[in-house]
């Protein structure tokens, strides 16, 4: 062989080799290639999120930040001027078209137009720092009513605090910045002044002008603009009421310190003229029943019938008159919700009361009950159900006061009420049907329906009777044998 050959082949060997070598390197490199890609793949991926995160974040700070007002802008598009406009423009771009007399000058401009702004802004901080500060007083000062509403209950001044207190809350609780003191004049009017149990003496105080603030609050209810308000004044309208009134404490304290002898009359505490403050409120109720564009609520009338029904009687008769002329239904709702808390209401003169209403509630009862038979009735059964609670009322207050029991027209109410069971509403909800059987059943009940329960209740007495009577002998039994008890235990014993 030729030793070149051989030599070559041994190269040629050897250079396979290497290449065998080269290849798993190569295959190495690409393994650890691919690592580091994927490696990198996650860390760019991990990176991309942190980014997102970052960038989220400054977009946050830009918006919060870069918020730009539009009058700030409007003043430093002013401030440059014709210098503004060139910029906009591609052509003229460059800074050689500006001299430094006219650099100077946008400089002075710009100063200024920031200057401006800064100076805004601390006038603004100043704006808030003086409300904060006004607050802070306003409530010390609130402090300070409160002590002397608590210390001074008595004293006839108290009164006067009555308007300012309102007004605060009024004009505090809509606004932002002063809500808290809003808040804290409700409290004290509602909690401490109008819930105070001492009152300023009956002797100390002018009637006149007592009433003429009774009118001022309700007249101020009438343009009320909430019903925070509205019970705000009606608090205030009571606690006026109570005043003129007197407290009893007032009276047992003035016997006591006087030593009112036997036989001597003492002077009437009460300076309440009824007839002024229900005129008042009358007032006040037609404008909540008669128009759809009041601010009255029903708390101004429910809360007074329930304190002071002796007042609320007056509103009786209106009453009546707005279950048909009222508005809307709920305001005629409401008329016999009122109506049926003042005949809950136990007065001295209840028989008395009811007599005045009984004839023309019987006639407008029968006149709702036959409009609302209608096959083309607008009444919604709510209102209706409301009716006959009034029905069912009335009749149960007439037929346990034997004043009023001969003014009961059974037959008007049972027409109007058999009218309403045959009607399209009652086949639409059976409860009115319900009702209108039991109210039915009340109107024809007699005393002959009295007495099978008086004879029931007869016979179970003296079933009662018998079974005390039965009970005896068995009792003298034991006691006789008792006795005998004894003696068989002494008999055991002497064994």
């Amino acid at each position: 062989m030729d030793p070149r050959k051989g030599a070559q082949g041994e190269t040629l060997e050897i250079a396979d080799e290497s290449g065998d070598d080269e290849d798993d390197e190569e295959i190495e490199d690409d393994e650890g290639k691919e690592k580091v890609e994927s490696n990198g793949a996650n860390n760019e991926e991990d990176d991309n999120d942190d980014d997102e995160e970052g960038s989220s974040s400054d977009d946050e700070q830009e918006d919060a930040v870069g918020v730009v007002d539009e009058a700030f802008r409007a003043e430093v598009q002013a401030a440059l001027g014709p210098a503004m406009v060139d910029m906009e423009k591609e052509e003229s771009s460059s800074e050689d078209d500006f001299d430094d007399e006219a650099m100077m000058k946008l400089d002075d401009a710009l100063a200024a137009v920031f200057k401006t702004q800064l100076q805004a802004k601390k006038d603004k901080n100043k704006k808030k720092d003086g409300m904060k500060i006004v607050l802070q007083f306003k409530l010390r000062v609130l402090d300070i009513i409160e002590i002397f509403i608590k210390k001074q209950a008595s004293n006839p001044l108290v009164l006067e605090l009555i308007d300012p207190l309102l007004d605060v809350a009024w004009s505090s609780l809509n606004s932002k910045g002063f809500h808290t003191l809003g808040e804290r004049a409700q409290g004290l009017f509602q909690s401490k002044l109008c819930s105070s149990k001492e009152l300023p003496p009956t002797t100390l105080i002018k009637a006149k002008d007592v009433h003429g603030k009774i009118d001022h609050l309700i007249r101020k209810a009438m343009t009320a603009p909430s019903i925070v308000i509205v019970s705000l004044v009606t608090r205030g309208c009571l606690y006026l009421v109570r005043v003129l009134r007197g407290s009893q404490a007032q009276q047992l304290t003035g016997k006591r310190k006087g030593k009112v002898q036997e036989g001597e009359e003492t002077p009437k505490v009460s300076l309440l003229n009824a007839k002024r403050v229900s005129a008042a409120f009358k007032e006040a109720l037609e404008d909540f029943m008669l128009k759809r564009s009041t601010h009255l609520h029903p708390v101004l009338f429910t809360e007074l019938i329930g304190r002071f029904p002796h007042l609320g009687w007056y509103l009786a008769p209106h009453l009546v008159n707005y279950l048909e002329t009222a508005v809307n239904s709920f305001r005629k709702s409401q008329a016999c919700l009122m109506l049926m808390q003042l005949m809950s209401q136990k007065t001295p003169d209840h028989s008395t009361h009811i007599k005045v209403i009984a004839s023309p509630l019987q006639a407008t009862l029968n006149s709702l009950m036959t409009k609302g038979a209608e096959s083309d009735s607008e009444m919604k059964v709510k209102h209706v159900r409301e009716i006959l609670k009034l029905t069912t009322k009335f009749i149960n207050e007439v037929k346990h006061t034997e004043e009023v029991s001969a003014l009961l027209r059974t037959d008007q109410l049972k027409e109007g009420v058999t009218l309403i069971r045959e009607s399209a509403l009652a086949k639409r909800s059976p409860d009115i049907k319900s009702v209108c059987n039991i109210i039915l059943s009340n109107l024809s009940g007699t005393a002959s329906l009295k007495e099978p329960k008086n004879k029931n209740s007869k016979r179970k007495r003296e079933t009662n009777v018998h079974k005390e009577d039965e009970g005896t002998p068995t009792e003298n039994v034991a006691e006789s044998n008792q006795p005998n008890v004894g003696k068989s235990k002494k008999r055991k014993k002497k064994n």
